[in-house]
């Protein structure tokens, strides 16, 4: 069964919101309270929402134990720095990245200073309507270094 990853900001920032959606009719709220949801965190915090687990140990160790034992997708939605912690530790198998044509100013950055080099071969792409450009990129291994 598929489920969520967050980090605990991005978990009640979830969790102040979709558990109040409740109307069957809406495809999103239905999906993310009807799956599992896992929070990475290091800092007292509680599982308000219902199907939630907290990790507290070792990322690295709870989610590579977390991958064996779910059957189906994981997916990690925000949480910038869970998710540096595992592609450092390659235990993020494919990046969807939304580019929203919009400029806001400030914000966290994913692929921040010391990140460690990754390769990703492109499999995916397409626009939506309002020009929002989705991209998947599957995860390759090391970069191969040499000249164009």
């Amino acid at each position: 069964m598929p489920a969520f990853l967050l980090g605990r900001r991005t978990y009640d920032v979830f969790a102040g919101c979709w558990p109040r959606q409740t109307d069957p009719e809406n495809a999103i709220a239905t999906k993310l309270n009807g799956l599992a949801e896992y929070v990475v965190t290091t800092t007292p915090a509680s599982a308000g929402w219902s199907g939630t687990t907290l990790l507290r140990g070792d990322a690295v160790e709870e989610v590579t134990a977390l991958k064996e034992r779910t059957d189906g997708e994981i997916q990690v939605h925000g949480s910038a720095g869970l998710a540096r912690t595992l592609l450092d530790h390659d235990l993020i198998d494919t990046l969807h990245l939304a580019a929203f044509p919009v400029v806001l100013g400030t914000g966290r950055r994913l692929f921040t200073d010391g990140v460690r080099p990754t390769a990703f071969r492109h499999v995916d792409a397409r626009v939506t309507g309002a020009g929002v450009a989705l991209h998947a990129h599957a995860l390759a291994g090391r970069p191969a270094y040499g000249s164009h």
